[in-house]
């Protein structure tokens, strides 16, 4: 049989060499529309502030897929079309010509594109989706003294420190009335502000931008409110939009994020077609409802699923808890599931609590440590949380782990957890959250 992957990135890399451990036998090409092999894209804002080399997060040599994984990597092919029925994809290939491409199955992993701004803009604006975007803001970077950035999301928020480790002026504009949405709510967000700020950031939010337009080689970005910034360039980070052209080209059925629908086992509408990462609708664990991930984990389990059952195997991928992190300036960031913002939006009736501790004994040298963990109401099922300071990875992790299980506060309290005091606390925030929490939420408060 033959495997037909088109995507280079997480989940198209991932699938295609999950495949070839699953059916040694099949024959497996890989198209990418990139012109190098998958690289870590969560990596790409510590090459952009010079960090790392952008050659050092790649994770393997174009030669390392034919000798080792056995799997045909075709760089620089876009697909642009194709026939289901005859089983074939047709594409563009690095010289301009166009080639076609037989297939048994099918995985499309096409990713997904930056959203624009629905205002005027003159001249080029920079985006930050992939390494090639990165490369061209680097050299721009360089060149430049100072640099705005459109959206204070995670993505904005990473770029924005990475120009400012680079010596630039750099000022983040956010629509919403704090940064980080998708991660914080307002409460924790203002702290992560206030880091930001005494590292050099201007931060506005609340206010929309009116027009980008240029004069004598610099940009004016005109607000909402009438004012006007007079910068080098400016970066548009306003989240994504899952990249389902060829998708719909082909008949495939998308869902009402837009997303490509698929079930447990990655299979779309077409029989022997699958697909995987930020072009598919994914289900939200906590909410239940269908969303685009933007997650380079969920791409990569994804994958998994979409390449194993491709090639003859069984997996099933029931969906995600939406786990996302950073570091900024060294401070850990970290959120689960459900924000208060969006469990409001949903009409989740919810309890919180918040705490606030040291990751370590009081008699050992730590950090701040925040907390905020929400539960459901009526079934005090875990449906969010957020970290901030050392170790909120890890705690994240583990209410991936509860909101996965539909674990309730009560089964979370009961979980034991390792203790030596140069690590941790015996009684760790979220052990005393989820104490507070269940008493409240058996007294019906």
């Amino acid at each position: 049989m033959k495997l037909l992957v088109i995507g280079g990135g997480t989940a198209g890399t991932t699938a295609a060499l999950f495949a070839r451990k699953e059916n040694r036998e099949a024959e497996i090409v890989l198209a990418s529309r990139e012109k190098v092999p998958e690289y870590s894209k969560c990596a790409l804002p510590y090459a952009l502030s010079g960090e790392v080399d952008f050659q050092d997060i790649i994770y393997r040599e174009e030669e390392w897929y034919s000798r080792t994984a056995k799997v045909e990597l075709r760089l620089g092919w876009e697909a642009v079309g194709g026939d289901l029925e005859e089983r074939k994809i047709e594409f563009r290939t690095p010289n301009g010509k166009e080639r076609e491409e037989y297939f048994d199955s099918l995985i499309i992993a096409t990713g997904s594109k930056p959203k624009a701004l629905p205002i005027p803009i003159e001249g080029e604006v920079f985006y930050f989706n992939e390494m090639s975007h990165a490369e061209n803001l680097m050299r721009k970077a360089l060149a430049s003294d100072e640099a705005l950035i459109v959206g204070g999301g995670l993505i904005g928020i990473e770029v924005a420190e990475a120009l400012l480790n680079l010596g630039l002026g750099v000022t983040v504009v956010e629509l919403l009335p704090w940064i980080l949405p998708n991660l914080l709510d307002r409460d924790f967000s203002a702290t992560v502000e206030k880091w930001l700020e005494e590292e050099g950031l201007e931060i506005i939010k609340g206010i929309g931008v009116e027009s980008i337009s240029e004069d004598d080689g610099r940009k004016i970005v005109r607000l909402k409110n009438g004012e006007e910034r007079k910068v080098d360039f400016v970066v548009i980070s306003v989240g994504i939009s899952p990249e389902v052209s060829l998708a719909k080209s082909l008949g495939i059925e998308t869902g009402e994020t837009g997303g490509i629908s698929v079930d447990e086992y990655m299979k779309t509408n077409v029989e022997e077609v699958y697909a995987a990462g930020d072009c598919v609708e994914t289900l939200d664990l906590s909410s239940k409802r269908k969303v685009i991930s933007g997650s380079g984990s969920v791409a990569f389990r994804q994958g998994i699923v979409a390449g194993v059952n491709s090639v003859g195997g069984e997996a099933l991928y029931r969906g995600s808890p939406l786990t996302r992190c950073t570091s900024i300036f060294g401070k850990e960031i970290a959120s689960v599931g459900l924000t208060e913002f969006l469990a409001q939006t949903l009409g989740i009736k919810y309890v919180k609590q918040k705490v606030k501790g040291k990751n370590l004994p009081e008699y050992l040298p730590g950090d701040d440590v925040h907390f905020k963990l929400l539960v459901e109401k009526r079934t005090g099922r875990i449906i969010g949380a957020q970290g901030l300071g050392r170790g909120s990875s890890w705690r994240a992790n583990l209410i991936s782990l509860a909101i996965s299980k539909d674990m309730t506060v009560d089964d979370l309290f009961l979980l034991e957890t390792c203790y030596s005091p140069k690590i941790s606390e015996v009684y760790d925030v979220v052990s005393l959250a989820t104490d507070v929490i269940s008493k409240r939420v058996r007294r019906g408060l």
